[in-house]
């Protein structure tokens, strides 16, 4: 089934199960994002990735320039375990992880969550991908990812037992906006699809499709 099929039919079971009001606020926080300029603070396709090193799932400190001498990058930014979205995303992924190896490309998921988290993430998903713990958002503020979220939202997220406080191992309440990149062997940025709406990701195979086509 195509990604966004999914998503979609996730979005109508939870308009059965979340009350008016609370999916109003959200449908609110999401078209406030979206006009809030975000996507023009995005870094670009032709851009060069900024290195990053950053701990994954297991402890162990990953660094972007040994990767991109193994191959092309895609990276996946990902709120957290406690989404479902970005958990059926993540499923997809790995769904078509043989497909990405023969493309010679490597996954690499980030996210603001704690590294126990982000061994929750692997194991929940049954992943064979690393997991990267962003401390603070740190990197994702640095490709213009990162953002606020609003007091009602945060609010809200309490009330569904959502503390980003616990997950992330900080007070700002900030989360990186979905986003997938494709990244060529020297650096820089092939592709990016970033989107403030959080219900709507790419399928795998639009980029496994980039991947092969010609850059």
């Amino acid at each position: 089934m195509i990604l966004q099929d999914q998503l979609n039919a996730l979005t109508e079971q939870f308009a059965s199960q979340i009350p008016e009001t609370a999916r109003a606020a959200m449908k609110q926080a999401t078209q406030e994002l979206k006009e809030s300029g975000i996507l023009s603070q995005v870094i670009q396709a032709g851009d060069t990735l900024p290195p990053f090193s950053l701990t994954n799932q297991n402890g162990d400190t990953i660094h972007s320039q040994d990767l991109l001498k193994e191959g092309p990058l895609v990276l996946s930014f990902f709120r957290g375990v406690w989404c479902p979205y970005c958990n059926l995303e993540l499923q997809a992924l790995q769904a078509h992880a043989e497909s990405f190896r023969a493309a010679k490309a490597k996954i690499i998921v980030i996210s603001p969550q704690l590294p126990a988290y982000a061994l929750k993430t692997t194991q929940d998903n049954n992943t064979s991908f690393d997991v990267l713990s962003d401390s603070e958002n740190h990197y994702a503020k640095s490709l213009g990812l990162a953002f606020q979220l609003p007091s009602t939202i945060q609010e809200l997220y309490e009330n569904f037992g959502i503390n980003l406080e616990t997950y992330n191992g900080d007070t700002s309440w900030q989360l990186p906006m979905p986003a997938r990149i494709i990244v060529h062997t020297d650096g820089t940025i092939r592709h990016i699809e970033a989107n403030p709406d959080y219900t709507t990701r790419p399928d795998p195979n639009e980029t496994l499709n980039i991947l092969h086509a010609k850059a």
